[in-house]
């Protein structure tokens, strides 16, 4: 006698950027931080991005303590690779979005960093779209940097409103740590003009897709 058995599999994968690892965020973060961001979202509603693994699963799953892993989502979110989107409640969990993250560098100097939640039916499409604009800017660029998160470097200004990225000018003091009066406004002029003190994302990254 043989009895037909109704075998399954899960195929599905969770996916990871390069850029984590290369950039050093997974140095800053820890171990403990990326494994329980792994089972995160290994969680992830395939539509929306959204996932409520509770404390104690995420311990079983990982092997944790439960005050490692309120840690290693502390240091998730203070590194915005995480956000909490619902408090958890009496029947659920708190509820999650993982983040993904791209370095935006023109030659070798890293100009920005890229936010964008992890939605694993729109990932592929919205990684491409930002690799598009990047490399043949045009008008849509700015509705695209429009859905993500923009976190420039120190050297760099993001204006929210014209979509572009302004390198920072430090107005020099006097030595009583005054700002001049006559040199303010020739540094304005300057960074209103067309040189290098204002950059739009055309010129930046079209220089880097040479």
């Amino acid at each position: 006698m043989s009895i037909d058995l109704l075998l399954a599999a899960d195929t599905t994968f969770v996916s990871c950027q390069n850029d984590i690892v290369r950039s050093g965020t997974l140095a800053k973060i820890g171990a403990n931080a990326f494994v329980v961001l792994t089972v995160i979202k290994s969680y992830a509603d395939f539509g929306t991005g959204k996932a409520y693994p509770g404390m104690r699963k995420i311990a079983q799953l990982t092997g944790f303590s439960p005050a490692t892993v309120l840690r290693a989502i502390q240091v998730l979110i203070e590194h915005k690779l995480l956000k909490v989107i619902h408090k958890h409640s009496g029947t659920r969990g708190q509820t999650y979005i993982a983040c993904e993250q791209l370095s935006i560098k023109n030659e070798e100097k890293l100009v920005s960093t890229i936010v964008l939640d992890y939605v694993p039916q729109k990932l592929r499409e919205r990684v491409q779209k930002i690799k598009s604009a990047l490399q043949s800017p045009d008008e849509n660029i700015r509705k695209i940097f429009m859905e993500v998160e923009i976190i420039p470097t120190l050297e760099f200004i993001f204006d929210e409103k014209t979509k572009k990225f302004r390198k920072k000018i430090e107005i020099p003091k006097d030595k009583e740590g005054e700002n001049k009066e006559q040199k303010p406004k020739k540094l304005v002029r300057a960074a209103k003009s067309k040189t290098p003190f204002r950059a739009s994302l055309e010129e930046v990254y079209k220089k880097a897709a040479e």
